[in-house]
């Protein structure tokens, strides 16, 4: 019988693109691990979903490409329990040209 490691207890975790995915497995894991997960995502509906299946989590709708939206979340995470101890920055965009040759500006319209 495997035994679970609970390397994350009584701590508080945000997972960025967390509704689904490599962010998605990041939140269940941290949360059996014993972690209060926060997932922030721009699908709210399923960042909402997969934190009702979670022992402890939230979800906050917002997208990574608009800094004072996720101070804002970070800023409510704190609120809620005085700390921040976890951050996981997984939310991420497709690009259909090289890292190097891509601009800000086109990281930006990728994301909305």
């Amino acid at each position: 019988m495997p035994v679970t490691l609970r390397r994350f207890e009584g701590q508080v975790a945000a997972v960025t693109g967390g509704a689904s995915g490599i962010g998605a497995a990041t939140a269940r894991r941290l949360s059996e691990e014993g972690a209060h997960v926060w997932l922030l995502d721009r699908d709210g509906a399923a960042a909402a979903a997969l934190a009702e299946e979670l022992s402890a989590a939230d979800a906050i709708e917002v997208d990574v490409a608009d800094g004072g939206a996720v101070g804002d979340a970070v800023d409510r995470i704190i609120k809620s329990h005085d700390r921040l101890d976890v951050m996981i920055a997984n939310a991420g965009v497709t690009l259909e040209a090289s890292i190097w040759d891509t601009t800000p500006d086109q990281l930006a319209r990728e994301s909305t």
